[in-house]
């Protein structure tokens, strides 16, 4: 039970959720609207790339481990990621200024990443 609870693991875990989650979706599209361009995603892409990102993080936090100290800003950076993920996948009206908070709020759990890599290194 002590191995899930690595972060890398935690990661692993949740983009093998998603990469199944795509093989079950009913929704068809994601609509972005960013100023004068349309957007069209396809959702089992989105879900996807998703998974794909969680796993080179996985693999980030894998390779740094040694380096990441801070045990707490690991999981901060990933829950606020996936929050934000969540945020971007259930909400109804992706335009406008829901869209800028999302990504306020995905940039700073990155900060929360680059944070805890700096800790480490100082401290090594």
């Amino acid at each position: 039970m002590a191995v899930i609870f690595k972060p890398y693991n935690f990661l692993i875990l949740v983009a093998t959720l998603f990469f199944i989650a795509s093989f079950f979706v009913t929704r068809k599209t994601i609509e972005v609207n960013l100023s004068d361009s349309y957007y069209i995603i396809g959702f089992i892409q989105f879900l996807r790339m998703v998974a794909v990102v969680l796993f080179i993080f996985s693999a980030f936090y894998k390779l740094l481990k040694r380096y990441l100290n801070l045990l707490i800003l690991s999981y901060l950076h990933i829950v606020i990621m996936l929050i934000a993920i969540g945020i971007f996948i259930f909400i109804t009206d992706p335009f406008g200024k829901a869209l800028n908070w999302i990504t306020l709020i995905f940039i700073l759990s990155q900060i929360l990443f680059l944070t805890n890599i700096c800790f480490g290194i100082l401290k090594k």
